[in-house]
């Protein structure tokens, strides 16, 4: 084991030594949900037992959706990405309940959840990690920035309340990739740049903006592919 850890690239290693500290520390100050996660929480939790979109109105869990749409059901006000993330946590926590029972008053269904954030959260810091890394090629200089936002801004409070995590760290990983795809341009390359920047809009309504600075980051490389190029990258792109 020791022998593969030391024959990874050392940018592998460091990528991994910010998540694992970030997600430490995040996890750490992790909370109960709060603010409107909750309810997404309510709609993951309805997607691993019933598998719909919409939240289980006889849970005992103190998760209840708000917005009561024209079909009677229930739902949470953000995209379907994160319900989606949430799900493994709530289905591993759903799985331990099952079969050694509740470490506490709440069933770990509902306490995995609180390690949502912290785990998305440390996903931007490795995201940001990545983005520096290539356009600087500074070890010193991708952990410092990443160090500095995993302490030192919203990382850190979205961490614990939600809010806007799961955008921001769709966002960052879109950018990273973004970035690959720029400087390696290819079917894989640009069609997960197509993926991500899909993940991040399909977060909140809103995120659609986001379309337009990857957009900018990709046309410098877009222009200098010849026809044959463009359409294959483009079609890889817009999947």
């Amino acid at each position: 084991m020791r022998r593969r850890i030391e024959a990874m690239p050392k940018p592998v290693l460091a990528g991994l030594l910010v998540f694992a500290m970030s997600f430490a520390l995040y996890a750490f100050s992790t909370q109960p949900l709060t603010g409107y996660e909750p309810e997404t929480g309510a709609v993951a939790e309805g997607l691993v037992l019933e598998g719909h979109f919409w939240d289980v109105e006889d849970s005992p869990l103190p998760m209840k959706a708000d917005i009561v749409a024209e079909d009677g059901h229930r739902y949470s006000r953000t995209g379907i990405l994160q319900p989606l993330l949430m799900a493994p946590f709530f289905a591993a926590g759903h799985a331990v309940d099952e079969t050694i029972g509740h470490f506490n008053e709440y069933p770990n269904g509902y306490t995995f959840l609180w390690f949502y954030n912290p785990f998305i959260a440390a996903i931007a810091a490795l995201a940001l990690f990545a983005l520096v890394f290539q356009a600087r090629r500074s070890l010193k200089w991708a952990t410092t920035i990443a160090v500095l936002f995993t302490v030192a801004s919203i990382a850190w409070p979205y961490s614990k309340i939600g809010m806007e995590t799961t955008f921001m760290a769709a966002i960052m990983v879109a950018f990273a990739i973004a970035f690959w795809a720029r400087n390696s341009p290819s079917l894989l390359s640009w069609g997960l740049t197509g993926f991500a920047t899909g993940a991040a809009v399909a977060t909140k309504a809103y995120s659609l903006v986001t379309v337009l600075p990857i957009a900018i980051l990709l046309w410098p490389a877009f222009t200098a592919l010849d026809r044959r190029q463009k359409l294959r990258l483009g079609f890889a792109v817009c999947l």
